[in-house]
């Protein structure tokens, strides 16, 4: 799985160095973080990991 995810919202193909191409209207993921203002992030807050110490415990959402 990778870390992020990214949408082409261009009308053209796009190609990023050390990624791939991504096709119009396509998405394309990526481990590293990628900055093109071509390029939207799709929502990774569900993927982002969350650092917690020894013994902690989740609190119920009311």
């Amino acid at each position: 799985m990778t870390k992020y995810q990214y949408s082409n919202d261009t009308d053209s193909d796009l190609v990023i160095v050390g990624v791939g191409v991504v096709n119009a209207g396509g998405a394309i993921g990526s481990d590293e973080p990628i900055e093109n203002p071509n390029l939207t992030i799709i929502d990774t807050a569900k993927k982002k990991p969350i650092n917690k110490e020894p013994g902690d415990v989740e609190q119920a959402q009311q």
